[in-house]
């Protein structure tokens, strides 16, 4: 879902192209201009075209796992999160605001999962996903796998959430 977000998908699928509701308005009313509002609608669309592309890949995962008789584990996340109008007139990366920098990590499982219930909601940075990784792909190799930085382990400690 980067910018240009309009050109994340196909023009079939810019869903919230055009659209005027309650988040629109409300924008409005909060002084963003038209062209922060028009990119907050294509981004929703990327979002849209996203989230129907991962639907498309677990229905094949599942459908694949089921006909091979095999175990099939995703993991899923975005590399930036992005401030679209939310907090300020900008549609574009942020260090600032939490849209501009939370982002969305998910694992699905093909079949039902040994492990611990883990909670995602936690403040998790990218130089951690090695060990992350490495402890999803059970592939913990000593010297590089840290699992205080294993957001899926039980061992995982939050680091402080950094002020810019």
């Amino acid at each position: 879902q980067h910018f240009f977000y309009e050109q994340r998908c196909p023009s079939e699928q810019l869903r919230y192209e055009g659209t005027i509701d309650f988040v629109s308005e409300t924008l409005k009313n909060k002084g963003r201009s038209a062209r922060t509002i028009n990119a907050r609608n294509a981004y929703d669309s990327a979002v849209y075209c996203g989230a129907t592309f991962l639907t498309q890949v677990i229905n094949q995962l599942t459908q694949h796992a089921k006909q091979s008789d095999t175990s099939i584990d995703l993991i899923y996340f975005s590399d930036h999160g992005q401030e679209v109008g939310h907090n300020d007139d900008i549609s574009s990366h942020s260090a600032i605001f939490e849209s501009g920098y939370k982002i969305p990590l998910f694992t699905w499982h093909s079949l039902p999962s040994d492990s611990a219930t883990v909670t995602l909601d936690a403040y998790f940075e990218l130089d951690q996903l090695p060990s992350t990784l490495m402890g999803f792909l059970n592939t913990k190799t000593p010297r590089l796998y840290n699992s205080t930085d294993d957001l899926l382990s039980g061992a995982f400690v939050e680091r402080p959430v950094r002020q810019y």
